[in-house]
């Protein structure tokens, strides 16, 4: 067992297609599926706790809507910016226990990809 932030299984969750141009094991091949798993739904519970975040701190207009900039983007109140991104920043260090662990020994001759083995390395123990 590991304790992985969010921000770790959503990066996780990002790079997961990238896994395809390797060839893995299959008891490994699950393992990373488990964790695909286990990453949609800590993206799901985020997802959620973002947008309370943003609803929380967003500012409003005269008829209690939030107010976006022209090109989309959520405002937030100026005099709460700091406590909105203290917010955003718990949510993506909250830790989460996952079960599911890879050996190192799994993804020998597989680092070419700095960015996957970023992303896989809290789930690796050496």
């Amino acid at each position: 067992m590991k304790e992985i932030t969010i921000e770790q299984l959503l990066e996780f969750r990002n790079i997961y297609n990238d896994l395809n141009e390797f060839t893995v094991c299959f008891s490994t091949a699950i393992k990373l599926y488990q964790l695909k798993i286990i990453a949609d739904a800590a993206y799901e519970v985020y997802s959620l706790q973002m947008n309370d975040i943003i609803n929380k701190y967003g500012q409003l207009d005269e008829n209690n809507q939030l107010v976006t900039s022209d090109d989309g983007v959520i405002l937030i109140n100026p005099d709460k910016v700091q406590d909105c991104q203290k917010e955003f920043e718990l949510l993506r260090q909250t830790k989460i226990t996952v079960e599911v662990t890879i050996s190192s020994d799994e993804f020998e001759g597989i680092s070419e990809k700095f960015l996957v083995m970023k992303a896989l390395c809290p789930f690796i123990e050496v």
